[in-house]
């Protein structure tokens, strides 16, 4: 019962017991600007956005760039990792873009392990690209660690 949904069914209940909502954990969602949306308006969304706002906070650009290199990649290699590899790695981009935000992407994005295989792949063949993206993630690393040692942002 329980591997079929009836965890789902038992947590409605007790919702329903304790705050009259079974699905209140659908329902507070909006709290965090999450709603049901397709993953390309929410994409699009987020470039317009920026475009018209541009002192948005840096992390709206971090995210948007995040998803879009990811992307990128995974259309680059799809003959690179099985077929299998590519859906769930595309999916594992596009579910969390389908809530209307691209808010937590980059942390989403890591379980999307057919882009570091691809680019594992890549960067065998190109050496100095290599050493050059290491670089930069260093770079970048640095940066994000500080920011988020100053308070900048929690996860």
């Amino acid at each position: 019962l329980i591997a079929g949904g009836g965890g789902a069914l038992i947590y409605s209940v007790l919702l329903f017991f304790k705050t009259n909502d079974p699905f209140k954990f659908v329902n507070i969602q909006t709290y965090w600007e999450r709603s049901v949306n397709d993953p390309v308006s929410t994409i699009l969304g987020q470039f317009i956005q920026l475009m018209f706002n541009p002192k948005s906070p840096p992390d709206k650009y971090m995210e948007l760039i995040v998803i879009l290199f990811f992307l990128f990649v995974l259309i680059r290699g799809i003959k690179n990792i099985p077929s299998s590899l590519w859906i769930f790695s595309v999916l594992a981009l596009l579910i969390p873009a389908s809530t209307g935000t691209l808010t937590s992407i980059p942390r989403y994005a890591l379980t999307s392990l057919g882009v570091f295989i691809i680019l594992g792949d890549y960067f065998k063949n190109h050496p100095k690209f290599k050493y050059m993206f290491w670089g930069a993630s260093l770079i970048l690393q640095a940066i994000l660690a500080t920011r988020f040692v100053n308070g900048y942002w929690v996860a």
